[in-house]
Protein backbone atom coordinates (compact mmCIF):
# COMPACT_ATOMS: atom_id res chain seq x y z
CA UNK A 1 0.00 0.00 0.00
CA UNK A 2 0.78 3.45 -0.30
CA UNK A 3 1.38 4.03 3.39
CA UNK A 4 4.89 1.41 2.72
CA UNK A 5 6.07 3.84 0.95
CA UNK A 6 5.51 6.75 3.29
CA UNK A 7 6.96 4.38 6.30
CA UNK A 8 10.03 3.83 4.42
CA UNK A 9 10.41 7.37 3.25
CA UNK A 10 10.33 8.36 7.03
CA UNK A 11 13.01 5.63 7.79
CA UNK A 12 11.31 2.98 9.57
CA UNK A 13 13.69 0.33 10.24
CA UNK A 14 11.71 -2.63 9.93
CA UNK A 15 8.44 -3.61 7.99
CA UNK A 16 6.68 -6.96 7.32
CA UNK A 17 4.57 -7.14 4.43
CA UNK A 18 2.06 -9.60 4.04
CA UNK A 19 -0.25 -10.79 0.95
CA UNK A 20 -0.93 -13.65 -0.74
CA UNK A 21 -1.77 -12.07 -3.79
CA UNK A 22 -0.26 -10.93 -7.12
CA UNK A 23 -0.41 -7.91 -9.09
CA UNK A 24 -3.06 -6.99 -11.70
CA UNK A 25 -3.50 -4.35 -14.39
CA UNK A 26 -7.12 -2.84 -11.64
CA UNK A 27 -4.19 -2.35 -9.01
CA UNK A 28 -2.02 0.03 -10.77
CA UNK A 29 -4.60 2.80 -10.04
CA UNK A 30 -5.49 2.24 -7.14
CA UNK A 31 -2.28 0.92 -5.15
CA UNK A 32 0.87 3.33 -6.33
CA UNK A 33 3.56 0.91 -5.30
CA UNK A 34 2.86 -1.05 -8.02
CA UNK A 35 3.65 -0.76 -11.94
CA UNK A 36 3.35 -2.45 -14.99
CA UNK A 37 6.19 -4.27 -15.57
CA UNK A 38 4.81 -5.85 -11.62
CA UNK A 39 2.12 -7.65 -13.37
CA UNK A 40 1.57 -10.91 -12.46
CA UNK A 41 4.05 -10.35 -9.99
CA UNK A 42 3.14 -11.15 -6.07
CA UNK A 43 2.36 -8.17 -4.54
CA UNK A 44 5.12 -8.52 -1.42
CA UNK A 45 7.88 -9.02 -4.28
CA UNK A 46 7.04 -5.97 -5.87
CA UNK A 47 6.47 -4.07 -2.11
CA UNK A 48 10.33 -5.42 -1.70
CA UNK A 49 11.83 -3.76 -5.11
CA UNK A 50 10.00 -1.00 -4.43
CA UNK A 51 10.39 0.10 -1.14
CA UNK A 52 14.15 -1.46 -1.03
CA UNK A 53 14.91 1.20 -4.15
CA UNK A 54 13.49 3.80 -2.07
CA UNK A 55 15.25 3.00 0.72
CA UNK A 56 17.57 0.39 1.31
CA UNK A 57 18.42 0.85 4.78
CA UNK A 58 14.95 -0.50 5.73
CA UNK A 59 15.00 -4.11 6.26
CA UNK A 60 11.68 -5.79 5.02
CA UNK A 61 10.44 -9.42 5.69
CA UNK A 62 8.12 -10.31 3.27
CA UNK A 63 5.52 -12.94 3.85
CA UNK A 64 3.84 -13.87 0.53
CA UNK A 65 0.88 -16.23 1.98
CA UNK A 66 -2.63 -15.43 4.22
CA UNK A 67 -2.21 -15.96 7.42
CA UNK A 68 -3.84 -18.07 9.81
CA UNK A 69 -4.60 -16.97 13.60
CA UNK A 70 -1.92 -18.47 14.74
CA UNK A 71 0.74 -17.48 12.30
CA UNK A 72 -0.79 -13.53 12.77
CA UNK A 73 -0.66 -13.86 16.80
CA UNK A 74 3.28 -15.02 16.61
CA UNK A 75 3.59 -11.63 13.60
CA UNK A 76 1.93 -9.41 15.98
CA UNK A 77 3.63 -10.35 18.90
CA UNK A 78 6.94 -9.08 16.64
CA UNK A 79 5.56 -5.77 16.26
CA UNK A 80 5.56 -2.40 17.98
CA UNK A 81 2.84 -1.50 15.60
CA UNK A 82 0.28 -2.90 12.93
CA UNK A 83 -1.06 -1.40 10.21
CA UNK A 84 -4.01 -3.06 8.55
CA UNK A 85 -4.62 -2.16 5.03
CA UNK A 86 -6.06 -5.53 3.77
CA UNK A 87 -9.72 -5.25 1.86
CA UNK A 88 -12.02 -7.66 3.94
CA UNK A 89 -14.08 -7.80 7.01
CA UNK A 90 -13.02 -11.15 8.08
CA UNK A 91 -9.30 -10.34 7.74
CA UNK A 92 -9.97 -6.70 9.61
CA UNK A 93 -11.73 -7.95 12.45
CA UNK A 94 -9.03 -10.91 13.15
CA UNK A 95 -6.59 -8.51 12.73
CA UNK A 96 -8.26 -6.20 15.44
CA UNK A 97 -8.62 -9.40 17.85
CA UNK A 98 -5.48 -10.44 17.78
CA UNK A 99 -4.31 -6.74 18.06
CA UNK A 100 -6.65 -6.72 21.09
CA UNK A 101 -5.68 -9.67 22.57
CA UNK A 102 -2.25 -9.15 22.45
CA UNK A 103 -2.58 -5.08 23.51
CA UNK A 104 -0.49 -4.37 20.33
CA UNK A 105 -1.58 -0.25 18.72
CA UNK A 106 -3.47 -1.36 15.71
CA UNK A 107 -4.33 1.07 12.62
CA UNK A 108 -6.88 0.08 10.87
CA UNK A 109 -7.28 1.72 7.07
CA UNK A 110 -9.25 1.01 4.37
CA UNK A 111 -11.05 2.44 1.13
CA UNK A 112 -14.35 0.56 -0.41
CA UNK A 113 -16.07 1.59 -3.28
CA UNK A 114 -16.52 5.63 -2.47
CA UNK A 115 -16.28 5.21 1.62
CA UNK A 116 -13.14 5.27 3.42
CA UNK A 117 -12.26 3.71 7.00
CA UNK A 118 -9.50 4.97 9.43
CA UNK A 119 -9.05 4.64 12.81
CA UNK A 120 -6.09 4.39 15.57
CA UNK A 121 -6.60 1.92 18.28
CA UNK A 122 -4.23 2.22 21.29
CA UNK A 123 -4.48 -1.18 22.90
CA UNK A 124 -1.60 -0.86 25.36
CA UNK A 125 -3.26 -0.34 28.51
CA UNK A 126 -1.87 -0.54 32.15
CA UNK A 127 -4.38 -3.18 33.20
CA UNK A 128 -7.12 -5.59 31.78
CA UNK A 129 -10.07 -4.09 33.13
CA UNK A 130 -9.54 -1.04 31.40
CA UNK A 131 -8.79 -2.81 28.20
CA UNK A 132 -12.00 -4.56 28.55
CA UNK A 133 -13.72 -1.20 28.31
CA UNK A 134 -11.81 0.54 25.36
CA UNK A 135 -13.02 0.46 21.82
CA UNK A 136 -11.78 -1.47 19.43
CA UNK A 137 -12.56 -1.98 15.65
CA UNK A 138 -15.37 -4.40 16.36
CA UNK A 139 -16.95 -1.89 18.09
CA UNK A 140 -17.49 0.05 15.43
CA UNK A 141 -18.06 -2.90 12.43
CA UNK A 142 -19.79 -5.57 14.30
CA UNK A 143 -19.30 -8.89 12.53
CA UNK A 144 -20.02 -12.64 13.44
CA UNK A 145 -18.16 -14.52 11.11
CA UNK A 146 -14.03 -14.97 11.97
CA UNK A 147 -12.01 -16.93 9.80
Amino acid sequence: SAASLYLASAGVGKLVVVDDDEVDSSNLQRQIIYREQDIQVAKTKATVKQLTELNSMVQIRALNRRLDKAQLQLEVMLADVVLDCTDNMPTRQLINQVCFEQNTPLISAAAIGWQGQFAVFDYQTPSEQEAQSKACYRCLYPFDELP
